[in-house]
Formats: structure tokens, sequence, C-alpha cells
């Protein structure tokens, strides 16, 4: 087999996975709220929990990105939650931008029922310039994985961004990549033997 069959798939192959890993899916359904609504979560706990921002929406902080995002503002426990599905042994990225821009909330981020991470806010304006980003790896134990933000807040709390971005891009490309320096070093080898 020529060498130059193998070369024109495997770049295409690789061109192809790097245009996926410059923008992979978001395996969160409506993770930034901007259907204006709860469209693709759950509202486990309160229904007090809403969406704020838009046009003519009031709005305690700014969205961190478009008009939305979820506002926490009660004093018992809100929660929402989303299933997720991942490949059991794969880690993914949890990412999210929290406001707690007044102080004395509290999240708590659960990953398959298991507590994934905790923010606990006893002093006055703990994130003064509101918008902070949070960034979490958690390992999927099943094809489905829940994903749930559990808040208490005396003020308000806010959530926007919501993302779990598909790895698969990832390992498309390294495989894509290592393929081709493979086929580098067969061509490399083949003009040696050669001279």
């Amino acid at each position: 087999m020529k060498l130059s069959s193998l070369v024109l798939p495997s770049a295409t192959a690789g061109l192809f996975c790097l245009m996926a890993l410059s923008s992979p899916a978001n395996l969160v359904s409506n993770g930034s709220f901007e259907t204006g609504d709860f469209t693709g979560w759950n509202i486990a706990i309160s229904p007090l929990t809403f969406v704020d921002g838009g046009p003519s929406g009031s709005v305690v902080f700014a969205p961190h990105d478009g008009n939305y995002y979820a506002l926490f503002g009660n004093t018992s426990v809100d929660a929402i939650d989303q299933q997720i599905a991942t490949t059991p042994g794969a880690s993914y990225d949890v990412n999210f931008w929290m406001n707690d821009q007044y102080g004395g909330s509290d999240l708590v981020v659960k990953w398959g029922g298991a507590t994934l991470w905790h923010y606990s806010s006893t002093s006055p304006n703990p994130s003064p310039n509101g918008w902070v980003d949070v960034d979490l790896t958690a390992v999927a134990s099943a094809a489905s994985m829940d994903l749930s933000f559990f808040v208490s807040t005396q003020t308000a709390f806010g959530l926007d961004a919501v993302s779990v971005p598909d790895p698969t891009g990832l390992g498309c490309f390294l495989g894509s990549v290592g393929g081709l320096i493979a086929i580098d070093g067969f061509r490399r080898r083949g003009r040696a033997t050669a001279s």
C-alpha cells in the first residue's frame, strides 16, 4: 500500500477532529437558560427558582452571557438537575459561572448523586466582581449521570453558562495526530532505506 493513500484519509480525519475540538458539543441542554425558562432542566425541590434577565425581565445582576441566567432567591433550598449522557470511566469537565455578589449563599454541586463541590459563604461580598468561573472534573460511573445544583441563599445567587463538553473530540484529535506522526515516521524510514 502506498504511503500517499494513507496520508490523505488521516489528514482529513485530523482536520474534522480539529474542527470538532474547537467547539466541542455541550452535553448540557439549555446551560445558559437562553430559552428564558428551565427547558431541559428538572426543578427538583423548590418552584421558587426562576430565570432572570432578558429585554423585559428584572435583572438582579447582568447575565454572564446571553440574556438570561438562573436566579435563586429563596431562603429554603432550591435545586435544579439534568441527566447527562456519558461514557462510563470517562472524565468530564463540569464548568459553570456563579454569582454570589451579596454573600450568604450555599451551593452544593452533585454528580451522579455524590457531592462534587461545595461552596459556602458566610461573609458579605465573597465575589465582589460578580460572576466567578468554576471548573470541576468528574468521572462518569454510568451511561447517564445526574448533574444537580442545590442552592440556599438569604439574598440572591446566579448560575449561568453551565457546560459539560463532550470529551470525545479530544481523543479523536489526539488519535489523528498520533496517526500522522506514525505515517511521517514510516515515510522517513522509507526514504532512508531507498538511499
